[in-house]
């Protein structure tokens, strides 16, 4: 009888230890997946994180782009009116020349004559 006792408490000694290293491995592996879990969802968030700053670089770059095109074209529009006004006094001056048979100062005498 007693070693009938003996043994049930050696077999359940050996069965608690058993659960207690299953509790132990299950509590171990639990700890290793909560952790990989949390790797992972830090990973998730740094990679939202760089792919914003992506898409801000990104559209700061479109912004700066239409900002360039935009200073570009007010610049071609200058140099563009710039000229045709450079033209403009261009073909009146050749054309008070022809008036005045190449004689560049006769325009002013005119003016002088009639006053």
């Amino acid at each position: 009888m007693v070693k009938e006792s003996v043994s049930r408490v050696e077999n359940a000694r050996r069965g608690i230890e058993a659960r207690v290293e299953a509790l132990k491995s299950t509590s171990l592996e639990e700890k290793e997946r909560v952790r990989l879990e949390a790797e992972l969802k830090e990973a998730e968030s740094r990679l939202n994180e760089e792919e914003r700053r992506d898409k801000e670089v990104k559209e700061r770059a479109e912004e700066a782009g239409d900002l360039a095109k935009n200073r570009e074209s007010r610049e071609t529009d200058w140099n563009k009116r710039e000229k045709e006004e450079v033209d403009r006094w261009k073909e009146a001056k050749e054309s008070r020349e022809r008036r005045d048979g190449g004689n560049r100062h006769a325009h002013h005498r005119r003016i002088v004559a009639a006053n």
